[in-house]
């Protein structure tokens, strides 16, 4: 992670997206990006500044300050975009429900990690050698398993037979669900190898999902 992290700065360049820079209005700095990502894919891109500008000028609230912290810290710019995601009947359930998916989320992953292996301990479970290496081995073998959650994800999303990204995190939480309760019948080391692997997979489904989702339904606040 430090190695991408350092990747991240220095070499793979992002460029900020074209909705944001048209809200600080920086119009030929959102054209730009439109037409590099049209470049990109060989598509065409007739939008122009002058297009662009003849649409309309963004009103822009008066925040106190000019640098980001000041924007960042106060009240009145924090309770604008509460507000926000509050504006409609349709948009206070979509947030509702994402802040609850988070809370739930929250809950059941340091409980699962946590306690659900004393719980198993005091119902007799016997998992084996605890060295060591035995503890960094399943933990390595059970976080490459969940690499591919996401993945998997991503094809659910785009397939029309899963009903995009609500039906794939509807999906991935009552099978991961499913294998939480099927893990409390857990007493080898096997079965516990296996069972946290698939939880593992089946949870980034989901995880992989509300993360790409919550900041889009955030941003239709802005």
């Amino acid at each position: 992670m430090f190695v991408l992290s350092i990747l991240r700065l220095t070499i793979i360049r992002l460029e900020e997206t074209p909705k944001f820079l048209i809200s600080e209005g920086k119009d030929e700095q959102a054209v730009h990006v439109l037409r590099s990502i049209a470049d990109r894919h060989d598509r065409p891109c007739s939008l122009t500044i002058e297009r662009l500008q003849a649409c309309g000028q963004i009103a822009r609230r008066a925040t106190p300050g000019s640098g980001w912290l000041a924007r960042l810290i106060s009240p009145s710019e924090v309770l604008f975009h509460l507000r926000g995601l509050f504006a409609t009947r349709k948009m206070a359930l979509s947030t509702t429900l994402v802040w609850l998916s988070w809370l739930l989320i929250g809950l059941a992953y340091p409980l699962y990690n946590v306690f659900l292996p004393t719980y198993l301990a005091s119902r007799g479970a016997m998992f084996g050698e605890s060295s060591p290496y035995i503890t960094w081995r399943n933990y390595a073998i059970n976080n490459t398993c969940g690499i591919f959650g996401p993945v998997l994800a991503g094809f659910m999303c785009r397939s029309p037979w899963f009903w995009g990204r609500r039906g794939t995190m509807i999906i991935g939480a009552v099978i991961t669900m499913v294998f939480f309760f099927c893990y409390t019948q857990v007493r080898t080391a096997s079965q516990n190898l296996g069972f946290t692997c698939a939880i593992s997979f089946c949870l980034n489904i989901y995880y992989g999902t509300l993360y790409a989702y919550t900041p889009e339904v955030c941003a239709r606040s802005l």
